[in-house]
């Protein structure tokens, strides 16, 4: 590989770097500009009560991974009111007690939430730092691939909005994709270190949202298209499974090591029931002009195509003839084609 000139990666270098700043000051001043959105107080009030009270105390569909990290920088900045003592707290409802938390005239309400989604940023910022770090690994050093991919990340209006927002999406994002991306340099040159940092990661993903789940037959997936010839079929699965213990562990680590009835991490089994509950009773949804009883299939291919920026769906017909281009490397394009 011919490297390029010193003073073309320096100047490549600094476009990286520049686009990073670039998307750290875009989504702060989006975060100070927005007024609370539905979402947030149900968000910021979890986010308070682990705070306060070292555990899920509210059931509700979400992992804590969010909750953890906005409300320990809450818990140093000024006091916010004792959840547990407002009126609306035997409801055990994070909507009402959102609604009134946020009301409350002893609560900085604008500090508390920009707090909330700097934290949020800062997660976006790492996700498009492990972005551009994997696709310098991919493009094999041809910075200008790098930088191109860095600063549509800068400028891309959805990691913007969800970036400047108390919410989970950005944490599972940034979680999803440092486990893959881990994954990968796993199985590029395996070390111990590197088996490590994957467990970190696989539990950071469970802990971030119940789709983190996903990422279990997803990395035994990868693992065997990895698989070296000769090697034992048992091999890749016996290093995916030690990952569980790992992950276990540190998923419950969020949940403060709470048991119940010798149950560890008893508000983890409580948002899956509640999740299925939601699932089987559906609910009410308008999708396209017309009143349906249940969801439609055709509702995620729909936003996709409503909400992504038309470049990025232009470069989206670039992927037919890469995968053909590249279709030699097929165990490194399964890492970038199957998660998604």
């Amino acid at each position: 590989m011919i490297h390029p000139p010193p003073f073309e990666r320096l100047a490549s270098r600094g476009i990286l770097v520049a686009a990073l700043l670039i998307f750290f000051f875009l989504a702060l001043d989006t975060a100070g500009r927005k007024a609370i959105t539905t979402d947030e107080p149900l968000h910021l009030t979890h986010s308070i009560t682990m705070a306060q009270t070292g555990a899920m105390r509210i059931p509700e569909m979400h992992a804590p991974l969010t909750y953890r990290l906005v409300g320990s920088l809450l818990l140093v900045d000024e006091p916010v009111p004792d959840v547990t003592t407002l009126a609306s707290w035997p409801s055990q409802n994070p909507f009402f007690i959102g609604r009134e938390l946020i009301r409350r005239a002893d609560l900085a309400l604008d500090r508390v939430v920009w707090l909330g989604r700097f934290v949020v940023v800062c997660m976006g910022l790492l996700l498009g730092a492990l972005m551009i770090a994997w696709t310098r690994s991919l493009a094999r050093g041809f910075l200008p691939v790098v930088a191109v991919v860095a600063l549509l990340f800068a400028f891309s209006p959805n990691f913007l909005a969800s970036a400047a927002l108390v919410t989970t999406d950005i944490a599972v994002t940034m979680a999803f994709l440092a486990c893959v991306y881990a994954w990968w340099r796993f199985w590029e040159r395996p070390a111990w270190g590197r088996w490590l940092l994957v467990g970190i990661c696989l539990g950071l993903a469970l802990a971030a949202k119940l789709t983190g789940v996903l990422l279990l037959p997803i990395l035994l997936t990868l693992a065997y298209a990895r698989r070296r010839p000769g090697q034992s079929w048992l091999w890749p699965g016996l290093i995916w499974l030690s990952l569980l213990p790992v992950a276990g562990l540190l998923l419950w680590a969020t949940y403060g090591f709470e048991t119940r009835v010798g149950l560890p991490m008893p508000a983890y089994w409580e948002a899956w029931q509640l999740l299925l509950h939601e699932v089987d009773a559906s609910t009410i949804n308008f999708f396209f002009g017309r009143v349906m009883p249940s969801g439609s299939w055709l509702y995620f291919p729909a936003a996709l195509l409503l909400k992504t920026p038309l470049l990025q769906l232009a470069l989206f017909l670039l992927i037919p003839p890469v995968l053909w281009r590249e279709r030699h490397n097929w165990r490194d394009l399964l890492f970038g084609a199957l998660p998604p």
